[in-house]
């Protein structure tokens, strides 16, 4: 073969090589390397000759602990794998485990997706949906019935990712497969029905595609409003990791070749974005924080996914605007034995973590096998909560009271860009603007949320959601305690009207509003603000609902102050009334 022809076919084969898993090579996550000091970490491997590569974990109701263990190799993904096994552990609950494995069953195909259910262990693998019965309960599987076979014949990189059961139905997802060598591009495909979410009568076995346009979609969770969310991984048409809202006849970006019917469909953005090599590069199952979770309910709506290369936990705050999900990506944890692959909650408490390689150097994150277990350790730690998209600009919420240095806009370095997926692997930053002005920050009047006014705020770019990236320096509480994590990345889909701090429906002041901090009355051809009984007015700002800044004034230190408001349009706008305590409260007012 001519040596030009060799190189490209070499680059076509890294190109395509996702799950399992990512891209080799790429940059390490600058998220933390360390084990969040709120958490403490349990191994439950007995000995090193149990080197789990987790795909799938469930409990059974009498608490053990069932695994699946892919034990494919990275250089023969291009053909069907039988080494795949199901272990059961017992003995891996409470705070000091003495963990047991047997194998329960063994030869399976490529099982990269298990489900428990009602003591019944379910595998996606290969080309099947089956379930392991165990009828003589002898601790062995029996022969598999399989529940659902797709069409054709196994393809590079084809797997069957999930599991979940909801609304009646099995839900899993078909990988694309790769023609890395062959006549058609990287993202050549063999098989019908792939690069799908599938919807599985668990009776007849009959599929719907539900949602098209995925690639390497290692896993599936149920998350807030019991949504179903799915992550994908850079590549061709994919110019960064994602995690997905899936939802009906939605298509997400991925094409095939030949063209599929949905490769010219409305393409729908991801509900965040995770940049490769910074923050992911082979995400596993999301995995929601349900109330009763982690103590204090912190965190609750949010979920959870490692990453199997890059290694650690990210936590993903998740919020609808104009409809849709968009949110925001921190650390959870790092500093575990290996590269998280699948999450689930225990009967005591833990958080059990699976990891999983590839086989291969490049390909994992330590090592290619793992598990262990964390919960709080019941040190205080102080964490953003959430970052929330605001009239203006973003709002961060923080665990406790923040130090004074969360009111300097020095304190915050903002950059934004957009995606434009292309058939090359992998994609630039788009429209970056390495330096998105932050206005004066204002503290919520509980003290725990900032708002940052952002100069320019741009939204999406022809449908694709804008990034903003906030770097954080010098902040702590108020108490003295360090913020665990200092970055975080925010994906816009819509641009939000609501006002910074917003809890709940909003009252107008019409004619006046007496509520805490300021009086505020429309008079002709001003606004009239009065303090609270011992306060004293420092500065005011009057933003329009779309965030564009109307009035900004210092006050000499009375409680009074007058803004004119000749010029002004007709409609709702947006005061801002900062103390001379520092404390900032806001109105909303109708101007006729």
């Amino acid at each position: 073969m001519h040596k030009a022809t060799l190189r490209k076919v070499y680059i076509q084969h890294l190109a395509a090589m996702a799950w399992l898993f990512g891209s080799a090579g790429a940059a390490h996550a600058v998220l933390p390397e360390t084990v969040n000091p709120g958490l403490k970490v349990v191994s439950l491997r007995p000995d090193n000759n149990f080197q789990p590569m987790v795909t799938g974990l469930g409990f059974l109701s009498d608490g053990r602990l069932v695994v699946s263990h892919w034990g494919g190799l990275h250089n023969d993904v291009d053909k069907l794998q039988t080494a795949g096994k199901i272990y059961i552990m017992s003995g891996v609950t409470g705070d000091a485990p003495s963990p047991v494995v047997s194998t329960y069953a063994q030869s399976l195909e490529d099982p990269t997706g298990m489900l428990v259910k009602d003591d019944k262990i379910f595998v996606t693998g290969g080309q099947k949906l089956i379930e392991l019965p165990d009828a003589n309960k002898d601790g062995k599987a029996d022969p598999a019935r399989v529940i659902c076979t797709l069409p054709g014949t196994h393809a590079r990189h084809e797997f069957l990712f999930g599991l979940v059961f909801k609304d009646g139905k099995f839900w899993m997802n078909a990988s694309s497969g790769k023609d890395v060598g062959g006549s058609l591009p990287a993202w050549g495909q063999k098989n019908p029905n792939r690069g799908t979410t599938l919807a599985v009568d668990p009776t007849t076995g009959t599929f719907e595609v539900f949602s098209m346009g995925l690639r390497e979609p290692n896993g599936m969770g149920i998350g807030p409003e019991e949504d179903l969310f799915v992550p994908d991984v850079q590549g061709n048409f994919l110019p960064a990791n994602k995690l997905i809202n899936i939802r009906k006849d939605r298509f997400y970006g991925f094409k095939h070749e030949p063209a599929e019917t949905w490769d010219n469909q409305k393409e729908y953005p991801p509900v965040v974005y995770l940049p490769q090599g910074d923050v992911a590069q082979a995400l596993g199952n999301p995995l929601l924080i349900r109330q009763g979770d982690l103590p204090g309910d912190r965190f609750v709506g949010q979920m959870l996914l490692g990453d199997a290369v890059n290694g650690g936990i990210r936590r993903i705050f998740v919020e609808r605007v104009a409809g849709e999900w968009q949110g925001s990506v921190f650390s959870f944890t790092g500093g575990l034995e290996a590269g998280p692959n699948r999450l689930i909650w225990g009967p005591d408490g833990y958080l059990y973590v699976g990891m999983c390689g590839q086989g291969a150097p490049g390909w994992a994150y330590k090592k290619d096998f793992g598990l262990q277990k964390v919960k709080p350790n019941g040190t205080d730690v102080f964490e953003m909560v959430a970052v929330r998209s605001r009239a203006g600009g973003l709002e961060i919420q923080f665990t406790h009271e923040p130090n004074a240095a969360a009111l300097s806009a020095a304190s915050y370095t903002v950059r934004s860009w957009y995606y434009v997926p292309t058939s090359a692997y992998g994609g630039p930053a788009t429209g970056t603007n390495p330096a998105v002005s932050v206005g004066t920050p204002l503290l919520s009047p509980d003290k725990k949320s900032v708002f940052l006014p952002l100069s320019p705020l741009d939204g999406p770019s022809g449908g694709n959601g804008r990034v903003y990236n906030i770097k954080l320096k010098g902040i702590a509480s108020v108490s003295g305690l360090s913020l665990w994590t200092q970055e975080t990345w925010y994906t816009i889909n819509n641009i939000s009207t609501s006002i910074p701090f917003f809890k709940g429906t909003t009252k107008l002041a019409a004619p006046a509003n007496k509520e805490e901090g300021f009086r505020i009355q429309a008079r002709a051809g001003k606004l009239e603000l009065a303090a609270k009984l011992g306060e004293m007015i420092a500065r005011a700002q009057v933003r329009n609902m779309r965030g564009a800044l109307v009035a900004d004034v210092n006050s000499a230190g009375g409680t009074v102050l007058e803004i004119p408001t000749a010029g002004w349009t007709s409609g709702i706008y947006i005061v801002t009334m900062r103390a001379g305590t520092g404390a900032s409260y806001q109105r909303e007012i109708a101007i006729p």
